[in-house]
């Protein structure tokens, strides 16, 4: 059996190690992982990130392009999919079809606890968590492992991950669901979504505007497609031009260059001088401070990432099935509107932009799911876990305890 190796005369390190679990399907994942290292370091602990496909090639390639075909391509399969797949039976968890998905990476997050010997695991995909919770079961490891929940809807699987000892949650509205797959309360963490802390800093807007080069005066909206920049960003910002109002538009392709180029073409060809035209950006906080709205995925990251900046959202369209429940329930909230077709955009903005008022209640209405600086919370309560020693948790919590 292998567990946290130790090295002082008390039983225990005077730094904790932890090794991070992510996984390539768009960029979110990797994202989370880095910002939980940069926060577990500033408490003293030593991280090391990896990628539970890092050493399978085709895997990787299959997870990550796989996911980005689906979700561009074929939507409604994905989702169809996701769907049946999140309402299966708990009682199969160690039966269904992501058994056969974490049985080679399971080899190699082994292989690297023997290696790095952490004192606790941080998993920020679902496939790490169901992963290291058959290592556990099967005691070929002792390590104590968290996952983060990245989305404010249960993806499938999490009936699989059950032996968690904790699993942070970026909103209450999770936990009857999680109750339901057969976790125990004491394992619901409701933290809030593990931003980069520079997303809780609100930075003056016209200030921002002059840093950017933009004018500081102009109502700004600012377009992103995710890491992988997905979605016609052509056509959005005709729509955004049809509207007859002053604005200036922000455009952020992430590492799609293939957009960039012609989103390029188009503003050489048509002239305009109100759109900047931008790759992949690691100041995202700066230009959220500098937008009115924004155009986004639905994806938890950015979503939070917003809503700690306090700023109103349009999800646009085409979303794949967590996209399109974390948008119905930012809806609700009253914190983003969405568009089912690029032309939708038109009336929308129009919309906001004569309505100041409106702007500023959709600023303020995600006050129950802003939990600025959950990745610090996140980090402390690892830490202090460990410092207290890790008390033990049952090894097979019993299914639907509060139903």
């Amino acid at each position: 059996m292998t567990s946290a190796g130790i090295s002082d005369p008390a039983g225990r390190r005077e730094a904790m190690k932890v090794l991070i679990l992510t996984m390539t399907c768009g960029e979110a994942h990797n994202a989370i992982a880095r910002t939980m290292a940069s926060c577990l370091e500033a408490k003293g602990a030593a991280c090391k990130i990896v990628d539970i496909y890092g050493k399978r090639k085709l895997a990787h390639a299959f997870n990550d392009r796989g996911y980005r075909f689906l979700s561009v391509h074929m939507p409604h399969i994905y989702s169809f999919v996701w769907k049946r797949q999140r309402h299966a039976n708990p009682e199969n968890r160690y039966k269904n079809a992501i058994q056969r998905q974490v049985k080679t990476p399971s080899k190699d997050i082994l292989a690297e606890i023997e290696a790095f010997h952490p004192d606790s695991v941080l998993c920020t995909h679902i496939y790490a968590a169901v992963a290291m919770t058959n290592l556990t079961r099967m005691r070929k490891v002792s390590v104590p492992f968290y996952s983060i929940l990245t989305d404010y809807t249960l993806h499938p699987f999490w009936e699989s991950a059950i032996y968690v000892r904790r699993v942070f949650t970026p909103s209450d509205i999770l936990t009857h669901e999680l109750l339901h797959k057969g976790y125990r309360r004491e394992q619901i963490t409701v933290t809030g979504f593990p931003t980069h802390p520079k997303f809780a800093d609100e930075l003056p807007k016209e200030e921002m505007r002059l840093r950017l080069n933009l004018q500081p005066q102009t109502f700004t909206v600012l377009i992103t497609g995710g890491g992988y920049g997905l979605g016609n960003t052509v056509k959005l910002i005709e729509a955004l031009e049809r509207t007859n109002r002053p604005i200036q538009i922000i455009c952020i392709n992430g590492k799609n260059i293939k957009m960039q180029n012609k989103v390029s073409s188009y503003i050489a060809k048509n002239g305009l001088r109100n759109v900047l035209n931008l790759g992949f950006c690691t100041n995202m906080d700066e230009y959220m401070s500098a937008a009115d709205i924004l155009f986004c995925r639905g994806g938890c990251g950015t979503l939070t990432e917003a809503i700690n900046k306090k700023l109103p959202m349009v999800i646009r369209e085409k979303p794949v099935n967590q996209e399109l429940e974390n948008r119905n329930l930012l809806y609700k909230q009253g914190i983003a509107a969405y568009m089912d077709r690029v032309s939708d955009a038109t009336g929308i903005v129009q919309k906001l932009f004569d309505s100041p008022e409106l702007l500023k209640r959709m600023k303020h209405s995600g006050a129950r799911l802003r939990k600025a600086g959950a990745a610090m919370r996140i980090a402390e309560i690892i830490v202090e876990d460990w410092k207290q020693g890790f008390a033990p948790l049952n090894k097979e919590p019993a299914l639907y305890p509060d139903l």
